[in-house]
């Protein structure tokens, strides 16, 4: 059999389990939308193969087919940037994706309509993938620190950029009708680099997807539903690395705890739904008063935890009371007709003694008990801080 006609039918195979693969990811996945243009662009793919097969065997030369395949795969390409650029929430830019493909689309038809041009053809074609994968090889880890999945990923767009940049040389000397000096080289490098770098292309995007999945599943387990924040599971997971940097460089830490005060009489004079939103504001007023290394969750329905990051007790107090003072007017912000006053109760790690998050919650709860007693609205820190 045919090497060509081989390599066109793992091609073809390739890109419809990348299709499927893709398709099934935006479907179960949590349709994500980058999912779903790859898998529009691993059919662009197969389309043009399979259209690249029939013409071989029954329409040799057949210009709508070699118009049809460029136009395709300059498709296939926009798409995959553009899933890339999806995926890192940057712009997706769709109207200068449209302008350069149908100017490079153009130009394909130039190299065609009047004689056909192999070599020009495969310059553009190949220099339009080259600058559409290095884009995408670039956006994919745009999207925060880099982890492993993504460097294998943009590695792999880098390197098919590489490879097609590659080809668009060879195409220089190749020859209107394919016969020039590296005609042989050429199809030799496709036939052997093609099918190897497109299957390496579809494994990284569904490892890459995999991986997205894992996180969300994580960050699901660590969240609460209602405000989005770390739940008292995500808090007890942070709270290792935070305990174990504050014991291994002699650094403070402190514990906030913030208890909405008769927070049931919110959801019995105005209902659950009241009582959600309260809490929803509360936690996003709290979370833009803290700095960014500070660590915030719910612990239960009405009490949240900051763990305060290398700063002493004094330090904590000036936060907890800038907190209060943010947090001044979220009751009516929250839609509710009277005022609602929050008890904070604050401690600190003990390096010789705490074990754990856990220690720390003792006594910031027995603080919180005394500043109940106190009346609402109370501050109060541990004795022995």
């Amino acid at each position: 059999m045919n090497l060509a006609v081989i390599n066109l039918a793992i091609l073809i195979c390739t890109s419809v389990l990348i299709c499927g693969a893709m398709a099934l990811a935006w479907r179960h996945f949590g349709r994500p939308f980058h999912a779903k243009l790859w898998a529009y662009s691993a059919a662009c793919s197969a389309a043009q193969w399979t259209i690249g097969a029939i013409s071989a065997a029954h329409f040799p030369g057949s210009k709508l087919a070699t118009m049809s395949r460029a136009a395709l795969v300059i498709t296939a390409t926009s798409l995959l940037v553009i899933g890339a650029l999806s995926r890192a929430r940057l712009p997706m830019r769709w109207g200068w994706f449209a302008a350069a493909g149908s100017a490079t689309i153009v130009a394909i038809l130039l190299t065609i309509v009047p004689s056909s041009d192999l070599a020009a053809r495969g310059v553009i074609t190949n220099l339009y993938a080259t600058i559409t994968l290095a884009i995408a090889a670039w956006a994919i880890v745009q999207r925060g620190p880099f982890k492993t999945p993504e460097v294998a990923v943009s590695t792999v767009f880098g390197t098919f950029a590489v490879f097609t940049l590659g080809l668009a040389i060879l195409c220089i000397d190749l020859g209107a009708d394919g016969r020039g000096p590296t005609g042989l080289l050429y199809r030799n490098v496709l036939m052997i680099g093609l099918p190897g770098a497109y299957a390496a292309l579809g494994i990284a995007l569904v490892f890459l997807l995999a991986t997205d999945l894992a996180d969300r599943s994580q960050a699901l387990i660590m969240r609460d539903a209602l405000t989005g924040t770390l739940n008292r599971r995500g808090i007890e997971h942070a709270a290792l690395s935070a305990i174990a940097d504050a014991r291994r460089n002699a650094r403070p830490l402190c514990v906030i705890l913030c208890d909405i005060d008769a927070f049931k009489t919110i959801n019995d004079r105005h209902g659950h739904s009241a009582g959600d939103r309260a809490l929803t504001i509360f936690s996003d007023t709290v979370q833009a008063a803290l700095r960014e290394e500070d660590i915030f969750g719910r612990l239960d329905s009405d009490e949240f935890c900051v763990l305060v990051i290398s700063q002493s007790l004094d330090d904590t107090l000036a936060l907890a009371t800038r907190v209060r003072s943010e947090i001044g007017g979220w009751a009516a912000e929250a839609g509710l007709d009277h005022p609602v006053s929050v008890s904070f109760a604050i401690t600190c790690f003990r390096h010789e003694e705490d074990m754990g998050l856990g220690d720390m919650l003792t006594r910031a709860d027995a603080a919180m008990r005394r500043a109940k007693a106190l009346g609402n609205g109370a501050t109060c820190t541990d004795p022995e801080c």
